[in-house]
């Protein structure tokens, strides 16, 4: 889980000039951002999904796609599956992003995000870890589906910014 923060922050930290598509809506409930699949598609089936990315970076384990700079709007993480690379984590920072059942979720402080989910998809996701600061650098809580196969992790960076990330395990 650490790691997964990890890399959330290390993808926050990337900048571009380039200005990319723009993204508005999510939904915690099927993964979808703006009404595509981002989830296990690969970089060709993303862009197709959302548009040409504001930026791109790529290390020997993975790569990552932006769209809308400053501060990314969104940022899909592609990890290799299968001998190619896949999408498994869609990081979701900016205030203006609505999500479908809660309205602009990023708005709320932690526990605001954590009350939302649980009132919108308690049906859908348990709480598997209460918002609460672990170390003076990360604080987070999550959600995981009852199959264990789509998780919701949610808090601030060191910076203060509120943070949602979809991932697939």
């Amino acid at each position: 889980m650490q790691r997964l923060i990890a890399l959330v922050a290390v993808a926050f930290a990337l900048t571009a000039a380039a200005a990319g598509a723009s993204v508005h809506r999510f939904d915690l409930g099927s993964g979808f951002v703006d009404g595509h699949r981002i989830l296990g598609r690969s970089v060709a089936g993303v862009t197709a999904a959302l548009g040409r990315a504001a930026y791109r970076h790529s290390s020997r384990s993975r790569y990552v796609i932006g769209y809308r700079l400053p501060p990314a709007t969104v940022e899909v993480l592609f990890r290799r599956a299968a001998g190619r690379l896949v999408a498994r984590t869609v990081v979701l920072q900016d205030p203006r992003l609505t999500e479908t059942k809660t309205g602009r979720l990023l708005r709320r402080s932690p526990r605001g995000i954590q009350a939302a989910i649980t009132a919108a998809y308690g049906g859908q996701y348990d709480l598997v870890r209460s918002y609460r600061c672990r170390t003076p650098t990360l604080c987070s809580g999550e959600f995981s589906t009852r199959d264990g196969t789509r998780h919701i992790t949610f808090g601030r960076t060191v910076e203060g910014a509120r943070f949602l990330t979809i991932w697939l395990r």
